[in-house]
Order: C-alpha cells, then structure tokens, then sequence
C-alpha cells in the first residue's frame, strides 16, 4: 500500500506569462461555497452539496488564498473515492481561460487522498458522455459503465507523482 509522506504541491500553469505557479488544496467552507453563483459562471450550486456527504475541496493560487481556482466534490466510499462534482473556476474555461492544469490538479489531489485513505489511489467519477474520451487520454480512466469512470492504481500513482510532487 502506498502513502505519501509529503502534501500536496500542486502548480498550475499561468496562460500568459507560460510559468507555474504554486497553488494549494484545502477544504472549503460553506461561507465560500455561498459565495459562488450561477450568474458569477459557476456551472454547479456548490452551497447546495450536501455537507454530510462529502467534503468540497477548493484550489487556489499560493499568491492569491481568496480566490478560488476550482473545487472538487469528494465522497469515501468503502474501496475508493467517489468525486460526484469537479469545476474549474469560470476565470479558467473557454478562450479567455487564465490558468490550466486546475481539474488535472484537482483530479490527482483525489488520488492522492485515495492513497492516503488506503484506496490504492482509485477514484471513480460519472463523466458527461461527450467528455469520456476526453478524460481517458488526459487522465488514462478506464470506463466501468456507460456513465462511470475509474482511475486505477498505477494511473492514480502517475497523476499524483506528476501533477503533486514536483517542485520549482
């Protein structure tokens, strides 16, 4: 069984100037989460997830603590981690996008915590149909069903190692 003995250090990569910069992953709160909106470009209404469930965990830039880069509902499962909601923040989509690598971030932030959990780094996630290529290239997941998706092992430990544990 595998478990990191460093936290996460996670980048994400600035669009204009082309650097990385340092970033962190911490639980949100529901003050937070209160404050995103529909009308802001937020796709989900992350006030409305239910607490008891699962933990939000947000992204932010290690320069900029407020503001929120995207966040990634987490549910522990008895063999995995299940992520129902992942977002990148709507600064960060589209053309005009200011930051990349926030849902790769985010997505091997599950892992991680899966390792840590004891999971062997799975999690499991029911990607939008048009989306599931997708992520089996950028991700390596492997379809289950016709709506859920895996990361396995040896994937999970590629994505944290990558995406977590460099340094500048």
């Amino acid at each position: 069984m595998i478990k990191f003995l460093t936290d996460p250090k996670p980048f994400l990569l600035n669009i204009t100037t082309k650097f990385l910069e340092p970033a962190s992953i911490t639980i949100a709160t529901k003050e937070e989460l209160g404050k995103l909106f529909k009308k802001d470009g937020w796709h989900f209404k992350w006030s409305k997830v239910p607490s008891n469930e699962v933990e939000v965990y947000k992204i932010c830039l290690s320069g900029a603590p407020n503001f929120i880069q995207g966040l990634i509902a987490i549910n522990n499962q008895t063999d995995h981690l299940f992520l129902p909601l992942i977002e990148t923040a709507p600064t960060n989509f589209g053309k005009e996008k200011r930051y990349d690598g926030v849902l790769l971030a985010l997505t091997a932030f599950g892992c991680w915590l899966s390792f840590q959990y004891g999971h062997e780094g799975v999690v499991v996630f029911g990607p939008k149909i048009q989306l599931i290529s997708h992520y089996a290239a950028k991700l390596s997941a492997v379809l289950l069903t016709k709506n859920r998706m895996a990361i396995l092992e040896d994937e999970a430990y590629f994505l944290v190692t990558s995406q977590l544990m460099k340094s500048l």
